[in-house]
């Protein structure tokens, strides 16, 4: 699973280092865990892909610490994240993505053409592209396809460690043994991942919950356009 790095696109490897979900009343089982488990990560993967959106909370550290909470959907997703001693709110709506942090999360994660800017720019909303340039990265953590793409898609070998529950639901528990972590997936209804455990000095629990719960929301007011200020420059 990923590792917490520094910058924007390290962030964005980061806060996808786990998920959660919580399950309907009693669901049929959906028999995930007779598959092997590179198949189970795959099933899990496509599970959350293609879900309307979910909720994503909890923290890890491992040298460095990572906190966050998140509503994700569809190229839309709101909430905060603070990793490597930086912290943010995030705010997508379609192609526009809005960031509020202070001058740290300027000068250090967005990257070296909004550092002229940085104290202009802390504690307010600030709009860019959510596909291009420094801060797409970042945008990426509020796509839902695109977050569990990235959750899932970096391991190294796989164990099924068989059946448990987690935060009070029945999973499969599947373990990588090279870069540590457990993720479980959920045994009954889809195959959503629940959440990824890290152990020892990498400790903690980041969670996916309220899957495919309605997802409101809006654009902030005011927001100022960074790109007006990367023209001035040239």
């Amino acid at each position: 699973m990923p590792r917490l790095l520094g910058a924007s696109a390290a962030i964005a490897a980061t806060v996808c280092a786990a998920v959660a979900v919580a399950a309907g009343a009693s669901p049929p089982a959906n028999g995930i865990g007779s598959k092997s488990p590179d198949a189970i990560v795959a099933s899990a993967a496509l599970a959350g892909e293609t879900a309307r959106s979910t909720h994503v909370h909890g923290g890890t550290s491992d040298g460095q610490s990572l906190s966050l909470d998140l509503r994700v959907g569809k190229n839309r997703g709101a909430g905060r994240i603070s990793a490597n001693g930086l912290t943010f709110h995030v705010i997508r709506v379609g192609p526009n993505v809005y960031f509020n942090g202070d001058a740290k999360f300027w000068t250090s994660a967005a990257g070296p053409k909004f550092a002229p800017f940085a104290k202009l720019f802390a504690g307010k909303w600030m709009r860019s592209s959510a596909t291009n340039g420094e801060l797409a990265p970042l945008a990426g953590l509020t796509n839902l396809a695109s977050l569990v793409g990235q959750i899932l898609g970096d391991h190294g070998k796989l164990v099924n460690d068989g059946p448990t529950t987690f935060a009070g639901h029945p999973v499969i528990a599947i373990r990588d043994s090279t870069q540590g972590g457990t993720l479980y997936v959920a045994t009954t209804g889809p195959p959503y991942p629940l959440g990824l455990l890290k152990a020892g000095r990498a400790g903690g629990t980041i969670y996916f919950d309220s899957w495919n719960a309605p997802l409101s929301i809006s654009e902030p007011a005011n927001a100022i356009d960074t790109s007006s200020f990367l023209n001035k420059k040239k």
